[in-house]
């Protein structure tokens, strides 16, 4: 998720950037999990997410990042699981 507000960010505020951090709490995936943000939610928002990271800049909204072979084969293997 940290990285579509990242590509999101560099389209939408081009030109030389001091600095910039996009982070999160570092928490192993399973103790994200609440009763409030289930796996099905997480996971489709992570599918969502990964999506809009794959189609946005052809939208213009986002910079384009490279997609590892093996991060697009963790979606494939993921997709069909979230409802």
């Amino acid at each position: 998720m940290e990285r579509r507000a990242y590509a999101t960010f560099m389209k939408q505020w081009p030109g030389e950037i001091e600095s910039l951090q996009v982070t999160s709490t570092g928490d192993n995936f399973f103790d994200y999990l609440t009763e409030d943000l289930t796996l099905d939610f997480v996971l489709g928002a992570l599918i969502g997410d990964f999506e809009r990271i794959q189609h946005y800049p052809e939208k213009g909204y986002q910079i384009e990042q490279p997609i590892p072979p093996e991060v697009e084969a963790a979606y494939q293997a993921l997709k069909p699981l979230a409802a």
